[in-house]
């Protein structure tokens, strides 16, 4: 989950050379000070006061408020970019409609808006109880196309790579599984009154590992949890049919 959510920021992060940019639900920041690294100004905004307070302290540099996405927060023509990765889809129509026309309202002429959502036509598609009105790819560019002249989505995947490559040579990278065609899990738009450039193919490589749970962390909570689990599995020996399984059951400690 977090390098999905870092590989949209660093996407956007290419277009926001020298621009004034908004990043909306920005949580407790972290995607506003990637933006930040290219951008000359960066907002933030999120409806939660306490991720706001937060963000305030670990991110000084970076000028955040709270408010909800159909406040009519900014002046027109604010921003060169604004950002709203996996939000419009925790809240009602009406409210996607008016968020969508603020944000073309806050938009310069030439600005760019990136907003993502899950797609309902993925294979690996679940139920959400926190979403409110999720889209297909259609939808979501019929939804966008309302306030936007110009709308490219894009397809985002995330899954484990193992890469091998000969040092000698330089050679292309070649992942066969994903030429497999499917519907991506999630869909990244990019919003414009003004015709968009194309949109060069990109892969986000965790190398510092800082995107998975440390081993560290998941040998806490299996300490913590190991004296349940050992009586557990003293019930599940109590409970089998013969003296070889309760052996075999036996056997298992945490």
């Amino acid at each position: 989950m977090a390098l999905e959510h870092y590989h949209r920021y660093y996407f956007a992060r290419q277009f926001c050379e020298g621009k004034k940019v908004l990043d909306f639900a920005c949580g407790e920041g972290y995607g506003c000070e990637i933006l930040r690294q290219s951008a000359a100004e960066v907002y933030g905004c999120d409806i939660s006061q306490e991720a706001v307070t937060y963000a305030l302290q670990k991110y000084p540099t970076v000028n955040f408020r709270v408010g909800s996405l159909a406040e009519d927060l900014f002046a027109e023509n604010s921003f060169d970019v604004i950002t709203c990765f996996e939000t419009i889809e925790h809240v009602e129509a009406e409210i996607q409609d008016a968020a969508l026309k603020n944000f073309a309202k806050y938009l310069k002429p030439e600005g760019i808006l990136f907003v993502s959502t899950p797609n309902l036509e993925s294979p690996l598609w679940v139920p959400n109880s926190f979403h409110k009105k999720e889209f297909t790819e259609r939808e979501f560019y019929q939804f966008l196309n309302k306030y936007f002249s110009y709308v490219r989505i894009i397809g985002q995947d995330v899954s484990c790579v193992s890469y091998m490559e000969d040092l000698s040579r330089a050679s292309y990278l070649q992942i066969p599984e994903l030429s497999q065609t499917h519907a991506p899990r999630y869909l990244i738009a990019l919003c414009s009154q003004t015709p968009l450039s194309k949109v060069v193919p990109t892969f986000s490589v965790d190398i510092t590992g800082s995107s998975f749970v440390q081993l560290a962390h998941v040998k806490r909570v299996v300490v913590n949890l190991a004296p349940w689990f050992n009586k557990i599995i003293k019930v599940l020996s109590f409970l089998m049919p013969t003296k070889r399984l309760k052996s075999k059951i036996s056997r298992y400690r945490f």
